[in-house]
């Protein structure tokens, strides 16, 4: 009877152990350009890379990744009036920007092409306040596929986003958060985790019994 309470009080604290872990809060990580908060205003006649370097701590995992931009609008109401919002696997560290005259096309795509950096398009944003309308506040929230592709993208460390606005967009910063949450051990890990202590106890009990 003894032995069978102790299976029972291992195995309640064993999965008390397991509730807790996986009930734990996630850890939230922000991101902002450095320098140029607001990426030199997102003008028209530029395209922006901001290259982050940093990659997901042992023993977390990323659950969830929201881009914002602050009190976004655009300078005029014009045809063609787009903002290209991707991500790179590469980019110069911090914020790079480039001219690229008024073009309609995705320059970053572009840019990924010519320097053979994979790239995974995110967003075409447009405004539909056009100036002198109101700012808005612009935030895209990662599905599972652009988590996949943040995944990838992440491993060696170097990563980043590139923004390419076929208008002007003022902006009052812009940011970018991850969430983690503490890697829990598959279901079949933690059997045979249990099924050792298990054992080990049984095996504690005969060697007490012959002794």
């Amino acid at each position: 009877m003894k032995k069978y309470r102790a299976i029972l009080i291992i195995s309640v604290v064993f999965f008390s152990l397991l509730g807790s872990a996986a009930a734990e809060a996630g850890t939230y990580y922000e991101f902002i350009p450095s320098p140029d908060a607001d990426l030199n205003d997102l003008d028209h006649y530029r395209y922006s890379l901001w290259g982050i370097t940093w990659t997901v701590p042992s023993n977390e995992e990323i659950v969830g990744a929201t881009f914002y931009i602050d009190d976004i609008n655009n300078w005029a109401n014009e045809d063609n009036d787009q903002l290209f919002i991707g991500l790179l696997d590469s980019a110069p560290a911090g914020v790079t920007t480039y001219y690229d005259g008024q073009g309609t096309s995705n320059a970053i795509e572009t840019y990924a092409a010519n320097h053979s950096i994979e790239y995974w398009h995110l967003d075409t944003y447009t405004d539909i306040n056009d100036y002198p309308g109101p700012s808005e506040d612009y935030d895209y929230i990662f599905d599972e596929d652009d988590l996949a592709q943040l995944n990838s993208f992440i491993i060696d460390g170097l990563w980043g986003f590139g923004l390419d606005a076929d208008c002007h967009y003022w902006n009052n910063g812009v940011k970018f958060v991850i969430e983690t949450s503490p890697v829990v051990p598959e279901p079949g890990t933690l059997s045979l985790t249990l099924l050792g202590v298990l054992s080990g106890f049984g095996l504690q009990k005969r060697r007490k019994t012959h002794s």
